[in-house]
């Protein structure tokens, strides 16, 4: 917070404290606003104000500031880096006060509090649901907030301290997190129904370099590691497909387009219907992890809710074949 001392300045008297604030907060929603509307006039509507308040508080925060927050480019404004970057850091203190003000009512109506929780897709449709369901009933009180990113997301938002405990692949770079690895599984193999190996009980890589294959795109870790494992055997899929999603990966070896390798829980939503999933014969494992602010106390739903989603793993294992025998810690 102390980069935007100027923003928040210490009043010269107590009794204008409040004022103050409401004063500057006013500017910061002022650019959140001309951010998410494109525009002054939009900016003026959302916040019930005159477009000329709008462009006073813009003008008094980029003279504190000491920088041009946005462009005008063929009459629209156009964020300029630094206010790009001003506007992220500013949308995260915003949301944090409106997280005061809704924790603030639920202490006055006697709830039980919140969880707050950051995961990657494949996680939250296989695992975290079913986890949530039974959390839910052990605490019946306490809302819960779901924030569903993909994995290069979910690290950048996370970093923002904003929950209670996230659900991450490793590894993490953010030395604000604190990560506690529970479950290391095997990539697994996914086929449609009638291919020829579908009755294996492994899959070697080697296995599929004559067949249309479906890449995720090479941003995610999971495609890093499979291109791992065919440089480690020496040899390069025959990539047929570039996608962003696990699961429409699997969805795309359900229709017939070609075959993958994926992560057990995107699979494990299509396994018992579309496709058939092996567990791949390699030493390339996937490190999932809880993660947590790490200079904050574990409140005792987050534990409650890591030891869940374990058990709610352990269900998973003995369901499907393709993660018996695997490693939870």
């Amino acid at each position: 917070m102390a980069r935007f001392a100027g923003v928040f300045r210490a009043p010269a008297r107590s009794s204008n404290l409040k004022g103050e604030l409401a004063l500057n907060l006013q500017k910061l929603r002022a650019l959140h606003s001309v951010i998410v509307t494109g525009s002054v006039t939009g900016a003026a509507t959302r916040l019930h104000l005159t477009q000329p308040a709008v462009s006073r508080s813009l003008s008094a925060l980029e003279a504190e500031l000491g920088f041009k927050l946005f462009n005008r480019l063929g009459g629209r404004l156009v964020p300029t880096p630094q206010g790009e970057a001003f506007s992220r850091e500013c949308e995260r203190i915003l949301l944090d006060i409106d997280d005061l003000t809704r924790i603030g009512k639920e202490i006055r109506a006697n709830r039980g509090g919140r969880l707050r929780i950051v995961a990657m897709p494949q996680l939250a449709r296989s695992l975290l649901v079913p986890a949530l369901a039974q959390f839910s009933k052990e605490f019946p009180s306490v809302s819960i907030s779901l924030e569903v990113r993909e994995r290069r997301e979910v690290e950048r938002w996370a970093s923002g301290l904003r929950f209670d405990v996230g659900i991450v692949m490793l590894p993490t770079q953010f030395e604000m997190l604190t990560s506690h690895s529970f479950a290391e599984l095997v990539p697994v193999a996914v086929l449609h129904p009638d291919h020829p190996l579908a009755a294996n009980k492994t899959i070697l890589p080697s296995d599929l370099i004559e067949d249309r294959f479906i890449a995720l795109d090479r941003t995610t870790l999971l495609r890093q590691i499979v291109d791992g494992m065919y440089v480690q055997a020496g040899l390069a899929a025959n990539i047929w497909v570039e996608v962003s999603s696990a699961f429409i990966a699997c969805q795309m070896v359900g229709a017939g387009m070609g075959v993958s390798i994926s992560d057990p829980f995107s699979a494990a939503l299509l396994a018992e219907r579309d496709v058939v999933v092996r567990p791949c014969k390699t030493s390339a494992r996937l490190n999932y992890a809880f993660v947590y602010p790490r200079h904050s106390k574990k409140t005792a739903q987050a534990v409650r809710f890591s030891e869940i989603v374990r058990s709610t793993l352990e269900n998973l294992m003995g369901r499907f074949e393709f993660v018996q025998g695997q490693t939870i810690r």
